[in-house]
């Protein structure tokens, strides 16, 4: 299963594979849900407000599942510098 988690005018889930898509008011309970789906891979895509000579475009991380079940970052990733915290 592939699922991507991406920020647009709310947080949004989408099964990737079978073209649904959840809305959730946060980053953690969109995060939580897609989590409780235990995907392989879960990739984030986080909204980056314009500023001076960059347009507003999406940051992309992609989490892999760990064989504890946990997620860390797979390395893979585009669209700007991932912010420290």
């Amino acid at each position: 299963m592939y699922l991507r988690v991406v920020h647009r005018r709310g947080w949004e889930v989408e099964l990737v594979e079978e073209g649904e898509k959840r809305s959730f008011g946060s980053r953690e309970e969109a995060m939580a849900f897609a989590r409780s789906l235990a995907p392989d891979w879960i990739e984030l895509g986080e909204l980056i407000p314009e500023r001076e000579g960059v347009p507003q475009h999406h940051r992309w991380t992609t989490l892999r599942k760990r064989p504890d079940g946990s997620y860390s970052d797979s390395g893979l990733g585009w669209g700007g510098r991932r912010l420290a915290g």
